[in-house]
């Protein structure tokens, strides 16, 4: 009798044991499922705000197979996503034999090849880093080939592992041109100046009101150089998502923000006036009515300037585009 009641509590005693970790089994699936939705979201929502930058650009992973290649890349290089995502094909868009992008060679943490393909045309960010930026001409792009600056980094993971790389791009293809054309248009006002003056060496008062006219061209074309160079400086990208419509209120900035700004993205997302805040006086009703008025364009650009950490100012100009989430949010 004594077997029989100790064969019985054993018994349940092993079912309550089945029954606590069929407990346990379900919760842990309860939180995988989580944390697959979150990582889902959170992938969608990366897609989102990279494929819907105006800057092209595309992610690779560290195996150099394409993670992301977005609309903008698409109009810049006629090549859709779909084409070339999963794929190691990236150099097809800039070259017509295969070699590593720049963003190839950071994945392989081989930065001291840079120079060898990127000789003369690379220097290592000074915002950025494990980042490099390069100038060049692409001869396939286009017509008649496109000059770019791309700008490439790498990605690290929470724990600081390599899991890939992003490059940017921008086509400055006019700018080059505006320069190469000042360029000679300086060349041929200098062969004048010199042609001129030898004119004029004959007479003593034609030389001077010579003089004096090329002291004022060459203080106008100085002028006009230095306005130039400003245009063509290169800033950092900030990529950021906010409501399209009420109170436009900031969801996501990367973290480049702190770099530039001095302040933590976080600042700009838990204070919704944070942002507008920071915009100087003289620029915010500007700002705030362009917001308003250009939601039906669909893409807006608008320069202002904006009250960083030590409460100096600097200029932002900011290029945005609505983006259609996919629950049909913007």
């Amino acid at each position: 009798m004594k077997k029989r009641q100790q064969s019985n509590d054993d018994l349940v005693s092993e079912i309550k044991k089945l029954r606590e970790k069929l407990k346990e089994i379900r919760q842990s699936d309860i939180k995988r499922k989580r944390a697959e939705n979150e990582l889902k979201e959170n992938e969608q929502r990366l897609h989102n705000v990279i494929g819907g930058l105006p800057i092209p650009a595309f992610v690779i992973g560290k195996d150099h197979r394409i993670l992301y290649w977005n609309r903008a890349l698409e109009e810049l290089t006629k090549i859709k996503a779909e084409d070339v995502i999963g794929t190691s094909q990236q150099w097809r868009a800039f070259y017509n034999s295969k070699r590593p992008c720049m963003a190839d060679l950071l994945v392989n943490r081989g930065q001291e090849k840079i120079s060898k393909w990127y000789a003369g045309k690379y220097v290592k960010s000074k915002l950025l880093d494990e980042a490099y930026e390069a100038i060049d001409f692409f001869p396939e792009l286009g017509h008649q080939g496109k000059w770019l600056r791309f700008t490439a980094a790498i990605i690290r993971n929470s724990t600081g592992d390599l899991i890939g790389a992003i490059e940017t791009l921008e086509d400055i293809s006019r700018r080059k041109k505006a320069k190469m054309l000042l360029l000679k248009a300086h060349q041929d006002l200098e062969e004048r100046v010199k042609i001129r003056t030898a004119e004029l060496a004959r007479a003593n008062e034609a030389l001077l009101n010579e003089l004096m006219e090329r002291h004022r061209t060459q203080k106008a074309l100085k002028q006009t150089t230095d306005h130039l160079s400003l245009l063509l400086e290169s800033l950092p990208i900030i990529s950021y998502t906010r409501k399209a419509d009420g109170d436009f209120a900031i969801t996501f900035v990367s973290s480049t923000i702190e770099e530039i700004t001095g302040y933590p993205p976080q600042c700009f997302i838990d204070d919704e006036n944070f942002w507008i805040d920071h915009v100087h006086v003289d620029d915010r009703a500007r700002v705030i009515e362009g917001l308003q008025t250009e939601h039906e364009k669909g893409t807006h650009r608008y320069s202002y300037r904006f009250r960083v950490m030590d409460d100096s100012y600097r200029w932002f100009s900011d290029y945005w585009r609505i983006v259609q989430l996919p629950a049909g949010s913007t």
